[in-house]
């Protein structure tokens, strides 16, 4: 009675004026078959169908009904002939009785067959629709389509009763973004891919579950995102509303895709992805969470790239892919980075992350780019040296950098917590148009780099921080292979050399033979070509001299 009273109830509320009232009639048949339906009328569009208990229809052809009600233990059974699609379409609700089944198609042998169900008003399942094919079966193969489309006047349907529901595709279709399917709490629903073209899907009961995908497009909207039952899944997010990764998204996938260009995505935990990252357009912004991508990453979009805001992780293999690039940016654009490593030793990972405001460290603000980025390396992953390349945009700088063409106008700053700062050589660079790009070279750490106009500005260090006196500071790391850094400091102007020397007194390297100004400097000692054993090196300005060892491990 209970289920009587609702499905009355709701063919009041959700159905087009019945004009025709079919019935089946004996065990089994075809729909197209006279003999299936009392007094041999067959069904069309304007007629309520009734598929009576204990009866087996097999849907040989495509047909709309006004309704259609399977009683108990009655069936309706796609006939899956190959090349032939079946569809039944309700202009109002499906009912699936207790005990009653919608089946896919039994069987086919090869060849493409698809069984989908239209419904324009409310599907009420209390018995089941079958996901699993019977049979043997070959070839390309489609199971149920489930679609929930625009009724006209029809704004609010639901997935109501106590049965379930598998399908292959179920789609979501509505006239409006507010236009509501809601999936009542007694109904369990399972798919393959969940795909929301138009409307709003009402999850809140949380018993929808997608194995394979779940896609979002243009004017769709979930309110409680499917369950996903595998670690395989494919997360497409075309909508133009934003999506909280953690909900909608689950800890490991296999591939993710957003390309809506003003709309973001962002994490709530840590995010793997095991395949391909699409950023064609759309943002991610991870947070204070990590997007590991160990496969590729597409962001070459029609109306512009897509990129990540926040932390970016990618594995770094020996002697494959030497050169990494990682698509990170911030709210003011995207501004990529490419780092190129050279004598890589065991695999592992690099995580780089672009910041948009100015270094904590940073005291000369008009000076120095108003971004800087943060590289961590991690597990067993070392390297003899890497070029980094950055790209920023006109509006990272408060002052117009696009007439500025000399190298000199421009240098990368590194701040490394256990050397202090460390200026880089520059080994390209290009400020035309809107924004520009900087090319380090031979960087023997990753830590945090900056990008400043002057090089005399230190941009990091105001005037009272010149220093006080000469200083030659233990090179790091040490020891050391093949390679190390060397910081120094100067008091005053002068002309200076930095010489490295052998264990018997040779000297095997002149590091710095030129006159500077007072400052903080770095240079650095490719020992290469040299063997194991320790090794000294001497700074002299003017008449003062400090000498330092240091030991090669090759």
């Amino acid at each position: 009675m209970k289920n009587l009273f609702r499905i009355s109830v709701m063919l009041m509320v959700c159905i087009p004026l019945m004009y025709g009232k079919i019935v089946s009639t004996g065990g089994s048949g075809k729909w197209s078959a006279a003999a299936t339906w009392e007094g041999g009328i067959l069904p069309i569009a304007s007629d309520t169908v009734f598929i009576s208990s204990g009866h087996i229809v097999t849907l040989d052809t495509n047909s709309t009904v006004a309704m259609l009600t399977v009683k108990g233990n009655a069936v309706v059974q796609f006939d899956g002939l190959i090349g032939d699609n079946r569809r039944v379409t309700s202009n109002g609700n499906i009912v699936v009785e207790a005990l009653g089944k919608i089946l896919p198609s039994e069987p086919f042998s090869t060849g493409t067959a698809y069984a989908r169900i239209d419904v324009y008003g409310s599907l009420i399942v209390d018995g089941t629709i079958e996901y699993s094919v019977k049979g043997s079966i070959s070839g390309t193969r489609y199971m149920e389509y489930i679609m929930m489309l625009d009724g006209g006047t029809i704004k609010n349907t639901f997935v109501q009763g106590t049965g379930t529901i598998g399908v292959s595709y179920f789609q979501i279709n509505k006239k409006f973004a507010t236009d509501t399917v809601t999936i009542s709490p007694g109904v369990t629903l399972v798919a393959n891919l969940v795909y929301i073209g138009k409307g709003t899907l009402n999850n809140t009961a949380n018993n929808v579950a997608t194995y394979n995908s779940t896609r979002f497009d243009n004017a769709s909207v979930f309110l409680a995102r499917p369950a996903y039952r595998g670690k395989s899944i494919s997360v497409a997010y075309l909508g133009n509303s934003d999506i909280t990764a953690g909900v909608e998204v689950p800890d490991t996938v296999q591939s993710f895709t957003t390309q809506y260009p003003t709309k973001v995505v962002t994490l709530t935990k840590k995010v793997v992805v095991m395949g391909s990252l699409n950023l064609s357009d759309g943002r991610v912004n991870t947070g204070k969470y990590t997007l590991k991508v160990n496969g590729t990453v597409s962001n070459t979009g029609f109306a512009g790239k897509g990129f990540v805001i926040g932390l970016l992780e990618k594995p770094v293999m020996t002697n494959s892919d030497t050169v990494k690039t990682f698509e990170v940016g911030t709210e003011r654009g995207y501004a990529e980075v490419k780092v190129k490593f050279f004598k890589l030793t065991p695999k592992g990972s690099l995580t780089v992350s672009s910041y948009e405001q100015f270094h904590e460290k940073t005291e000369d603000t008009t000076l120095a780019l108003k971004r800087f980025w943060s590289f961590i390396v991690k597990d067993s992953v070392t390297f003899g040296a890497c070029d980094v390349t950055v790209r920023y945009v006109a509006k990272d700088f408060g002052q117009t950098v696009n007439e500025e063409k000399e190298e000199t106008l421009l240098q990368v700053v590194q701040y490394n917590p256990k050397v202090g700062w460390m200026f880089h050589k520059i080994g390209m660079t290009d400020t035309s148009g809107a924004g520009g790009t900087i090319q380090t070279v031979g960087l023997e750490n990753l830590t945090e780099l900056i990008i400043i106009k002057k090089k005399k500005s230190l941009s990091v260090a105001s005037p009272s921080m010149i220093p006080g006196e000469m200083e030659l500071q233990q090179n790091y790391p040490n020891p050391f292979n093949p390679s190390t850094t060397i910081n120094f400091q100067l008091s005053v102007a002068g002309h200076v050399s930095l010489t490295v020397y052998d264990a018997i007194g040779r000297e095997v390297a002149l590091l710095v033979n030129e006159t500077k100004d007072a400052g903080r400097y770095v240079a650095t000692f490719d020992a290469s070509h040299l063997s194991s054993g320790p090794y000294f090196y001497r700074l002299r300005s003017g008449n003062t001299i400090e000498i330092k060892k240091m030991l090669l491990l090759q």
